[in-house]
């Protein structure tokens, strides 16, 4: 529980040994297993799980309830199904505007192009209209009126760059916090960070020291 507080969803998960075939998982195990499989973004799994929890013990309401809301992600992350009204909604009346949705990826790859680099591609032909992707941000941070930012925001704060002389006022600090400690947490999402665009920074091919991740971000 102290794991999934902390969003440290990888430990929380090894905790519950729900992946060790020769453990008898509990009825905490198996639940907090399902929470933390959703923490982690893996929503296929989480259902499965949650579906079991269900069978094992009908009578838990809170577990009804986060099996519906795992679908509902594994619908987005699959097929692309946005209620973007009610998102829009949601975005207008919710503070700070932490949303919980997943990331779609269509038939789309990033492949190099001939002349220019790195390019995003079609794998198929597709329709005008057609959802092709939708992502969820890796981290953000909010900065609202200045009681939210006392109570859940984030607090708008001076970043100097020495390498480039340059100072930026926002909530940057507290995104580079944000990004390290969630690829701390979960090293798991480190590979997939790390394809990510970086421009000629060469980063370092050590991925581990000590059996903990390194963070070179």
């Amino acid at each position: 529980m102290a794991h999934l507080e902390d969003r440290n969803f990888e430990a929380a998960l090894a905790d519950t040994q729900y992946l060790d075939p020769a453990s008898a998982s509990s009825e905490k195990a198996l639940y907090r297993a399902g929470k933390a499989l959703y923490g982690l973004g893996r929503y296929s799994q989480c259902c499965e799980v949650l579906q079991t929890f269900r069978e094992k013990y009908p009578n838990n309401s809170a577990a009804a309830y986060d099996l519906d809301r795992a679908r509902l992600r594994l619908s987005e992350q699959q097929h692309g199904t946005y209620d973007f009204k009610a998102i829009y909604e949601e975005v207008a009346n919710k503070r700070p505007p932490h949303l919980d949705h997943a990331t779609f990826v269509g038939p789309m790859a990033v492949k190099t192009s001939p002349s220019g680099g790195l390019g995003l591609f079609t794998t198929k032909f597709i329709k005008a209209g057609e959802l092709l992707l939708c992502e969820k941000a890796f981290a953000h941070c909010y900065a609202g009126s200045q009681d939210e930012a006392s109570e859940n925001g984030s607090k708008v704060s001076l970043l100097v760059n020495i390498h480039t002389n340059k100072m930026t006022m926002g909530t940057q600090s507290n995104l580079i916090t944000t990004v390290v400690q969630k690829l701390w947490r979960n090293p798991a999402l480190l590979s997939e960070f790390n394809t990510l665009h970086h421009g000629s920074y060469e980063a370092v091919c050590v991925t581990s020291v000590d059996e903990k991740p390194v963070i070179d971000t």
